[in-house]
């Protein structure tokens, strides 16, 4: 996502008092666009990341929740929607090879919904297609699923840009991609460097052996520090983001230093390494 027109009035000012952005490189990329908001974004990290996490710490607990026996090789499918998400552009192909993989993997997908409605799933009727992925033993999550719990419980992913790529990410774990438009992606994103260290699967048959490559040979410690940088403060996005909020109302603050102090004082620390 870019920070476009829309955070900006017609004067150039920024229209929101406060931006909160959930690590440094995403400060940094807004300020590409928009420099004139450098005192408007706050770095606080992800509650939502904070929870993930949280889960992650419980994940032989979450897998056996799920009925996945211990041992058992878990691969987690996600597309987001669109004509050029991973199953408006090839997702049958790639389907019919995640099918077969059920001898070897329990198999998941997370789909964005949209993909299952008229009008917004492309040429091919997703939703009738949801009984054959079953019938085969791939489980189709939907709303009623806490998608959290099978992020968690997944060993290795296959993606395109959907933000769920970048949740993934968070788990430290394996992660192959479809071919995507990077033209329509800003160079040196988060999602941009996930997709630039991983494997790339630009032809469906060849699925099994490149999970295989990605499982012995992926970056982790390079995923690691992506995913550090993506999300900082772990832990401690709650109690930021109330006193991000507490200092732009102009409340008294429960701590000395407020949280664009220590933003500042981070980038400077970043920017000097």
């Amino acid at each position: 996502y870019e920070y476009g027109h829309r955070a900006r009035r017609w004067n150039g000012r920024p229209v929101y008092q406060r931006i909160l952005a959930s690590g440094l490189i995403e400060r940094r990329c807004a300020l590409h666009f928009a420099p004139l908001l450098a005192r408007t974004i706050a770095v606080t990290g992800s509650v939502q990341v904070d929870g993930l996490l949280k889960l992650n710490r419980r994940r032989d607990t979450v897998r056996e929740s799920l009925g996945i026996p211990a041992g058992q090789k878990t691969l987690i499918v996600m597309s987001s929607w669109g004509p050029n998400c991973l199953l408006q552009r090839d997702g049958e192909r790639v389907l019919s090879h995640v099918q077969a993989l059920t001898d070897e993997y329990t198999v998941f997908l997370a789909a964005h919904r949209n993909n299952f409605f008229r009008g917004k799933s492309g040429k091919r009727n997703w939703q009738r297609f949801r009984s054959e992925l079953a019938t085969s033993g791939v489980r189709v999550l939907d709303s009623r699923d806490d998608w959290w719990q099978y992020l968690v419980a997944a060993d290795i992913a296959v993606c395109d840009f959907t933000s769920l790529s970048l949740y993934f990410a968070q788990c430290v774990r394996p992660m192959v991609f479809v071919s995507i438009r990077e033209a329509d992606f800003f160079p040196g994103s988060p999602l941009m460097q996930v997709y630039e260290i991983s494997p790339k699967l630009t032809d469906p048959c060849r699925l099994r052996g490149v999970l295989a490559h990605a499982e012995q040979h992926y970056p982790l410690d390079e995923l690691r520090r992506i995913a550090e940088q993506t999300v900082s403060f772990r832990g401690d996005a709650a109690n930021r983001i109330r006193a991000t909020v507490a200092e732009t109302l102009g409340l008294p603050p429960k701590s000395p230093t407020s949280p664009m102090a220590c933003e500042e004082v981070n980038e400077a620390t970043s920017n000097a390494s």
